[in-house]
Protein backbone atom coordinates (compact mmCIF):
# COMPACT_ATOMS: atom_id res chain seq x y z
CA UNK A 1 0.00 0.00 0.00
CA UNK A 2 1.18 3.53 -0.78
CA UNK A 3 1.36 4.80 2.79
CA UNK A 4 3.69 7.71 1.93
CA UNK A 5 1.15 9.26 -0.44
CA UNK A 6 -0.95 12.27 0.57
CA UNK A 7 -3.38 11.86 -2.33
CA UNK A 8 -6.99 10.83 -1.77
CA UNK A 9 -9.29 10.03 -4.69
CA UNK A 10 -13.04 10.60 -4.58
CA UNK A 11 -14.72 8.27 -7.08
CA UNK A 12 -18.34 8.28 -8.20
CA UNK A 13 -20.57 7.46 -11.17
CA UNK A 14 -20.85 11.10 -12.31
CA UNK A 15 -19.25 14.50 -11.71
CA UNK A 16 -22.67 15.84 -10.65
CA UNK A 17 -22.70 13.48 -7.68
CA UNK A 18 -19.22 14.54 -6.56
CA UNK A 19 -19.97 18.25 -6.86
CA UNK A 20 -23.33 18.09 -5.09
CA UNK A 21 -22.55 15.55 -2.35
CA UNK A 22 -18.78 15.34 -1.80
CA UNK A 23 -17.47 18.88 -2.26
CA UNK A 24 -17.49 19.77 1.44
CA UNK A 25 -15.59 16.56 2.26
CA UNK A 26 -13.04 17.32 -0.47
CA UNK A 27 -12.50 20.84 0.84
CA UNK A 28 -12.16 19.57 4.41
CA UNK A 29 -9.62 16.92 3.39
CA UNK A 30 -7.62 19.58 1.53
CA UNK A 31 -7.52 21.74 4.66
CA UNK A 32 -6.19 18.68 6.50
CA UNK A 33 -3.20 18.65 4.13
CA UNK A 34 -4.27 16.01 1.62
CA UNK A 35 -4.22 16.39 -2.15
CA UNK A 36 -7.73 15.48 -3.25
CA UNK A 37 -8.65 14.40 -6.77
CA UNK A 38 -11.97 13.50 -8.38
CA UNK A 39 -12.58 10.51 -10.66
CA UNK A 40 -15.85 10.12 -12.57
CA UNK A 41 -17.35 10.24 -16.05
CA UNK A 42 -17.28 13.79 -17.36
CA UNK A 43 -20.49 15.80 -17.40
CA UNK A 44 -21.43 19.46 -17.05
CA UNK A 45 -20.15 19.54 -13.46
CA UNK A 46 -16.55 18.62 -14.25
CA UNK A 47 -15.62 22.29 -14.76
CA UNK A 48 -17.26 23.23 -11.46
CA UNK A 49 -15.00 20.74 -9.69
CA UNK A 50 -11.85 21.99 -11.42
CA UNK A 51 -12.89 25.59 -10.71
CA UNK A 52 -12.69 24.66 -7.02
CA UNK A 53 -9.03 23.76 -7.59
CA UNK A 54 -9.29 19.97 -7.75
CA UNK A 55 -7.82 17.75 -10.43
CA UNK A 56 -10.41 15.72 -12.33
CA UNK A 57 -9.88 12.42 -14.15
CA UNK A 58 -12.44 11.20 -16.66
CA UNK A 59 -13.41 7.52 -16.92
CA UNK A 60 -15.90 5.62 -19.02
CA UNK A 61 -18.65 4.25 -16.80
CA UNK A 62 -22.28 3.51 -17.50
CA UNK A 63 -24.14 3.97 -14.18
CA UNK A 64 -26.98 1.59 -15.08
CA UNK A 65 -25.61 -0.45 -17.99
CA UNK A 66 -25.12 -4.22 -17.76
CA UNK A 67 -22.56 -4.73 -20.53
CA UNK A 68 -19.78 -6.88 -19.00
CA UNK A 69 -17.22 -5.77 -21.60
CA UNK A 70 -17.88 -2.10 -20.80
CA UNK A 71 -17.68 -2.85 -17.06
CA UNK A 72 -14.35 -4.64 -17.47
CA UNK A 73 -13.08 -1.58 -19.33
CA UNK A 74 -14.10 0.52 -16.32
CA UNK A 75 -12.12 -1.79 -14.01
CA UNK A 76 -9.09 -1.50 -16.28
CA UNK A 77 -9.28 2.30 -16.47
CA UNK A 78 -9.57 2.60 -12.70
CA UNK A 79 -6.74 0.13 -12.15
CA UNK A 80 -4.43 2.08 -14.46
CA UNK A 81 -5.35 5.37 -12.75
CA UNK A 82 -4.85 3.98 -9.25
CA UNK A 83 -1.56 2.38 -10.26
CA UNK A 84 -0.25 5.61 -11.82
CA UNK A 85 -1.52 8.08 -9.20
CA UNK A 86 -0.66 5.86 -6.19
CA UNK A 87 -3.20 7.44 -3.81
CA UNK A 88 -3.12 6.79 -0.09
CA UNK A 89 -6.70 5.58 -0.44
CA UNK A 90 -9.79 5.89 -2.59
CA UNK A 91 -13.23 6.91 -1.29
CA UNK A 92 -15.78 5.29 -3.59
CA UNK A 93 -19.48 6.09 -3.87
CA UNK A 94 -22.44 4.66 -5.84
CA UNK A 95 -22.85 1.08 -7.02
CA UNK A 96 -20.34 0.59 -9.84
CA UNK A 97 -17.42 2.46 -8.25
CA UNK A 98 -18.09 0.50 -5.04
CA UNK A 99 -17.93 -2.79 -6.93
CA UNK A 100 -15.52 -2.33 -9.85
CA UNK A 101 -13.45 0.30 -8.07
CA UNK A 102 -12.75 -2.20 -5.29
CA UNK A 103 -11.44 -4.78 -7.75
CA UNK A 104 -9.24 -2.10 -9.34
CA UNK A 105 -7.99 -0.87 -5.97
CA UNK A 106 -7.05 -4.40 -4.88
CA UNK A 107 -5.10 -5.01 -8.09
CA UNK A 108 -3.32 -1.65 -7.72
CA UNK A 109 -2.63 -2.28 -3.99
CA UNK A 110 -4.55 0.79 -2.88
CA UNK A 111 -6.74 0.96 0.24
CA UNK A 112 -10.43 1.50 -0.49
CA UNK A 113 -13.24 2.99 1.56
CA UNK A 114 -16.77 2.46 0.28
CA UNK A 115 -20.00 4.26 1.09
CA UNK A 116 -23.40 2.70 0.38
CA UNK A 117 -25.57 5.77 -0.16
CA UNK A 118 -28.75 3.80 -0.86
CA UNK A 119 -29.89 0.48 -2.24
CA UNK A 120 -32.02 1.57 -5.20
CA UNK A 121 -33.35 -0.96 -7.70
CA UNK A 122 -30.58 -3.43 -6.83
CA UNK A 123 -32.44 -4.34 -3.64
CA UNK A 124 -35.95 -3.16 -4.50
CA UNK A 125 -36.33 -5.95 -7.08
CA UNK A 126 -35.30 -9.60 -7.28
CA UNK A 127 -34.52 -10.07 -10.96
CA UNK A 128 -31.38 -11.74 -12.31
CA UNK A 129 -29.49 -8.43 -12.66
CA UNK A 130 -30.16 -7.61 -9.01
CA UNK A 131 -28.97 -11.05 -7.89
CA UNK A 132 -25.76 -10.69 -9.90
CA UNK A 133 -25.26 -7.20 -8.47
CA UNK A 134 -25.53 -8.49 -4.90
CA UNK A 135 -23.01 -11.26 -5.64
CA UNK A 136 -20.60 -8.70 -7.08
CA UNK A 137 -21.02 -6.54 -3.97
CA UNK A 138 -20.11 -9.53 -1.81
CA UNK A 139 -16.99 -10.27 -3.84
CA UNK A 140 -15.90 -6.62 -3.99
CA UNK A 141 -16.30 -5.86 -0.29
CA UNK A 142 -13.78 -8.57 0.59
CA UNK A 143 -11.16 -5.98 -0.37
CA UNK A 144 -12.62 -2.98 1.50
CA UNK A 145 -10.80 -1.29 4.36
CA UNK A 146 -14.14 0.07 5.58
CA UNK A 147 -17.72 0.16 4.30
CA UNK A 148 -19.85 3.07 5.46
CA UNK A 149 -23.64 2.98 5.54
CA UNK A 150 -25.99 5.92 5.93
CA UNK A 151 -28.62 4.10 7.97
CA UNK A 152 -28.72 1.07 10.25
CA UNK A 153 -31.30 -0.79 8.11
CA UNK A 154 -28.95 -0.92 5.11
CA UNK A 155 -26.02 -1.92 7.31
CA UNK A 156 -27.99 -4.77 8.88
CA UNK A 157 -29.23 -5.97 5.50
CA UNK A 158 -25.69 -6.20 4.10
CA UNK A 159 -24.31 -7.90 7.20
CA UNK A 160 -27.22 -10.34 7.60
CA UNK A 161 -27.02 -11.23 3.90
CA UNK A 162 -23.33 -12.03 4.21
CA UNK A 163 -22.32 -9.29 1.78
CA UNK A 164 -19.90 -7.64 4.21
CA UNK A 165 -18.46 -8.55 7.61
CA UNK A 166 -19.80 -6.52 10.50
CA UNK A 167 -16.31 -5.53 11.69
CA UNK A 168 -15.69 -3.74 8.40
CA UNK A 169 -18.78 -1.54 8.68
CA UNK A 170 -19.54 1.85 10.18
CA UNK A 171 -22.42 4.31 10.17
CA UNK A 172 -22.05 7.81 8.77
CA UNK A 173 -24.86 10.36 8.97
CA UNK A 174 -25.42 10.86 5.27
CA UNK A 175 -23.47 13.29 3.13
CA UNK A 176 -23.83 16.01 5.72
CA UNK A 177 -25.31 19.45 5.21
CA UNK A 178 -23.86 22.94 5.46
CA UNK A 179 -25.94 24.40 8.27
CA UNK A 180 -24.75 27.95 7.51
CA UNK A 181 -25.47 27.79 3.78
CA UNK A 182 -28.93 26.37 4.49
CA UNK A 183 -29.79 29.04 7.03
CA UNK A 184 -32.95 28.94 9.11
CA UNK A 185 -35.86 30.87 7.55
CA UNK A 186 -39.19 30.83 9.33
CA UNK A 187 -42.17 30.50 7.01
CA UNK A 188 -44.35 33.59 7.32
CA UNK A 189 -48.01 32.83 7.83
CA UNK A 190 -50.05 33.80 4.78
CA UNK A 191 -53.60 33.38 3.59
CA UNK A 192 -52.42 31.94 0.26
CA UNK A 193 -52.35 28.34 -0.88
CA UNK A 194 -50.44 25.79 1.19
CA UNK A 195 -47.32 24.64 -0.73
CA UNK A 196 -46.03 21.05 -0.66
CA UNK A 197 -42.64 20.51 -2.32
CA UNK A 198 -41.02 17.27 -3.49
CA UNK A 199 -37.37 17.55 -4.59
CA UNK A 200 -35.85 14.44 -6.16
CA UNK A 201 -34.88 12.86 -9.43
CA UNK A 202 -38.15 12.10 -11.16
CA UNK A 203 -38.31 8.38 -10.38
CA UNK A 204 -41.29 6.21 -9.49
CA UNK A 205 -39.15 4.81 -6.63
CA UNK A 206 -39.06 8.29 -5.09
CA UNK A 207 -42.83 8.13 -4.61
CA UNK A 208 -43.57 10.76 -7.24
CA UNK A 209 -46.62 8.83 -8.43
CA UNK A 210 -48.05 8.66 -4.90
CA UNK A 211 -47.38 12.40 -4.47
CA UNK A 212 -49.41 13.17 -7.62
CA UNK A 213 -52.23 10.82 -6.57
CA UNK A 214 -52.38 12.46 -3.13
CA UNK A 215 -52.50 15.85 -4.86
CA UNK A 216 -55.55 14.71 -6.79
CA UNK A 217 -57.27 13.54 -3.59
CA UNK A 218 -56.66 16.81 -1.73
CA UNK A 219 -57.85 18.86 -4.69
CA UNK A 220 -61.00 16.73 -4.92
CA UNK A 221 -61.62 17.42 -1.22
CA UNK A 222 -61.44 21.16 -1.85
CA UNK A 223 -58.12 22.00 -0.18
CA UNK A 224 -56.34 25.14 -1.44
CA UNK A 225 -52.97 23.55 -2.04
CA UNK A 226 -50.06 23.84 -4.49
CA UNK A 227 -48.03 20.71 -5.25
CA UNK A 228 -44.55 21.27 -6.68
CA UNK A 229 -42.13 18.79 -8.19
CA UNK A 230 -38.47 19.71 -8.64
CA UNK A 231 -35.82 17.50 -10.18
CA UNK A 232 -34.39 15.99 -13.33
CA UNK A 233 -36.70 13.98 -15.60
CA UNK A 234 -35.84 11.36 -18.22
CA UNK A 235 -32.80 10.26 -16.21
CA UNK A 236 -30.95 7.01 -16.90
CA UNK A 237 -32.72 4.76 -14.44
CA UNK A 238 -35.15 1.82 -14.75
CA UNK A 239 -37.54 3.76 -12.50
CA UNK A 240 -37.38 7.00 -14.52
CA UNK A 241 -40.52 9.04 -15.18
CA UNK A 242 -40.73 10.56 -18.63
CA UNK A 243 -40.94 14.29 -19.16
CA UNK A 244 -44.09 13.60 -21.23
CA UNK A 245 -45.76 12.08 -18.16
CA UNK A 246 -44.80 15.09 -16.04
CA UNK A 247 -46.09 17.47 -18.71
CA UNK A 248 -49.40 15.59 -18.63
CA UNK A 249 -49.66 16.04 -14.86
CA UNK A 250 -48.86 19.74 -15.19
CA UNK A 251 -51.41 20.17 -17.98
CA UNK A 252 -54.09 18.54 -15.83
CA UNK A 253 -53.38 21.08 -13.08
CA UNK A 254 -52.32 18.50 -10.49
CA UNK A 255 -48.76 19.75 -10.00
CA UNK A 256 -46.30 22.46 -10.89
CA UNK A 257 -42.93 21.32 -12.26
CA UNK A 258 -39.72 23.17 -11.47
CA UNK A 259 -36.55 22.33 -13.37
CA UNK A 260 -33.65 20.89 -11.41
CA UNK A 261 -31.28 23.52 -10.03
CA UNK A 262 -28.10 23.51 -7.95
CA UNK A 263 -29.42 25.98 -5.38
CA UNK A 264 -32.73 24.74 -3.95
CA UNK A 265 -32.87 27.15 -1.01
CA UNK A 266 -35.46 29.53 -2.48
CA UNK A 267 -37.77 26.65 -3.42
CA UNK A 268 -37.57 25.24 0.11
CA UNK A 269 -38.08 28.67 1.67
CA UNK A 270 -41.22 29.27 -0.40
CA UNK A 271 -42.72 25.93 0.66
CA UNK A 272 -44.75 25.16 3.77
CA UNK A 273 -43.74 21.49 3.93
CA UNK A 274 -41.20 19.30 2.13
CA UNK A 275 -42.33 15.80 1.15
CA UNK A 276 -40.36 12.68 0.19
CA UNK A 277 -42.51 9.53 -0.19
CA UNK A 278 -39.51 7.42 -1.29
CA UNK A 279 -39.52 3.61 -1.15
CA UNK A 280 -36.00 3.48 0.34
CA UNK A 281 -33.12 5.91 0.87
CA UNK A 282 -29.60 6.07 2.24
CA UNK A 283 -30.07 9.35 4.07
CA UNK A 284 -31.83 11.86 1.78
CA UNK A 285 -29.98 15.15 1.54
CA UNK A 286 -33.12 17.03 0.56
CA UNK A 287 -34.69 16.26 3.94
CA UNK A 288 -31.50 17.43 5.65
CA UNK A 289 -31.57 20.67 3.67
CA UNK A 290 -35.27 21.25 4.32
CA UNK A 291 -34.70 20.59 8.02
CA UNK A 292 -31.90 23.14 8.12
CA UNK A 293 -34.13 25.80 6.56
CA UNK A 294 -36.74 24.96 9.21
CA UNK A 295 -39.50 23.18 7.36
CA UNK A 296 -41.70 20.40 8.71
CA UNK A 297 -41.38 17.14 6.79
CA UNK A 298 -43.54 14.33 5.46
CA UNK A 299 -41.79 11.12 4.44
CA UNK A 300 -42.41 7.42 4.22
CA UNK A 301 -41.68 5.11 7.13
CA UNK A 302 -38.79 3.72 5.09
CA UNK A 303 -35.08 3.17 5.78
CA UNK A 304 -33.23 6.45 5.44
CA UNK A 305 -36.36 8.57 5.81
CA UNK A 306 -37.42 7.57 9.30
CA UNK A 307 -33.96 8.52 10.58
CA UNK A 308 -34.84 12.15 9.82
CA UNK A 309 -38.57 12.32 10.56
CA UNK A 310 -39.90 11.67 14.05
CA UNK A 311 -43.64 11.22 13.62
CA UNK A 312 -45.56 14.03 15.28
CA UNK A 313 -42.37 15.82 16.38
CA UNK A 314 -40.82 17.39 13.28
CA UNK A 315 -43.24 16.01 10.71
CA UNK A 316 -45.31 12.97 9.81
CA UNK A 317 -44.49 9.50 8.51
CA UNK A 318 -46.73 7.66 6.07
CA UNK A 319 -46.87 4.15 4.64
CA UNK A 320 -44.73 3.21 1.64
CA UNK A 321 -46.47 3.09 -1.76
CA UNK A 322 -49.70 4.34 -0.20
CA UNK A 323 -51.06 7.58 -1.67
CA UNK A 324 -54.09 7.59 0.63
CA UNK A 325 -51.93 7.48 3.75
CA UNK A 326 -49.73 10.20 2.24
CA UNK A 327 -52.83 12.33 1.59
CA UNK A 328 -53.91 11.81 5.20
CA UNK A 329 -50.51 13.02 6.45
CA UNK A 330 -50.78 16.06 4.18
CA UNK A 331 -54.23 16.91 5.54
CA UNK A 332 -52.91 16.63 9.10
CA UNK A 333 -50.09 19.02 8.22
CA UNK A 334 -52.45 21.57 6.65
CA UNK A 335 -54.80 21.49 9.63
CA UNK A 336 -52.05 22.10 12.19
CA UNK A 337 -51.89 25.61 13.65
CA UNK A 338 -49.20 27.68 11.94
CA UNK A 339 -47.31 27.96 15.24
CA UNK A 340 -47.09 24.15 15.50
CA UNK A 341 -45.64 23.87 11.99
CA UNK A 342 -43.06 26.50 12.90
CA UNK A 343 -42.17 24.49 16.02
CA UNK A 344 -41.80 21.35 13.92
CA UNK A 345 -39.40 23.21 11.63
CA UNK A 346 -37.37 24.41 14.58
CA UNK A 347 -37.10 20.84 15.88
CA UNK A 348 -35.93 19.69 12.44
CA UNK A 349 -33.22 22.33 12.39
CA UNK A 350 -32.03 21.46 15.90
CA UNK A 351 -31.80 17.74 15.13
CA UNK A 352 -29.77 18.25 11.95
CA UNK A 353 -27.36 20.70 13.57
CA UNK A 354 -26.71 18.27 16.41
CA UNK A 355 -26.24 15.09 14.35
CA UNK A 356 -26.04 15.62 10.60
CA UNK A 357 -23.84 18.65 9.91
CA UNK A 358 -21.10 18.40 7.27
CA UNK A 359 -18.40 18.84 9.90
CA UNK A 360 -19.57 15.79 11.85
CA UNK A 361 -19.75 13.63 8.71
CA UNK A 362 -16.29 14.73 7.51
CA UNK A 363 -14.85 13.90 10.92
CA UNK A 364 -15.87 10.24 10.52
CA UNK A 365 -14.03 9.89 7.20
CA UNK A 366 -10.92 11.77 8.38
CA UNK A 367 -10.61 9.64 11.50
CA UNK A 368 -10.86 6.46 9.39
CA UNK A 369 -8.14 7.71 7.04
CA UNK A 370 -5.88 8.61 9.98
CA UNK A 371 -6.43 5.16 11.48
CA UNK A 372 -5.39 3.65 8.15
CA UNK A 373 -2.09 5.58 8.31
Amino acid sequence: MHRDSKTIAIVSNCAWNIYNFRMTLMQTLRREGYEVIAIAPTDGYMSKITDEGFRFYDIELSPKGTNPIADMKTVWQLFMLYKRLKPLCVLQYTVKPNIYGNFAAFLARVSSFNTVTGLGTLFLSDNISSKIGRLLYRAAFIFSSKVFFQNSDDLSLFVDSGIVKAEKTALVNGSGVDTEYFAYSEKTKTDGAFIFLLIARMLWDKGVGEFVEAAGELRADGYDVVFRLMGSADVQNPSAISKAQIDEWVKSGLVEYLQARDDVRSAITESDCVVLPSYREGLPKVLLEASCVGRPLIATDAPGCRELVIDGVNGFLCKIKNSKDLALAMKKMILLPHSERVLMGERSRKMVCEKFSSSKVCEVYINSIKNLI
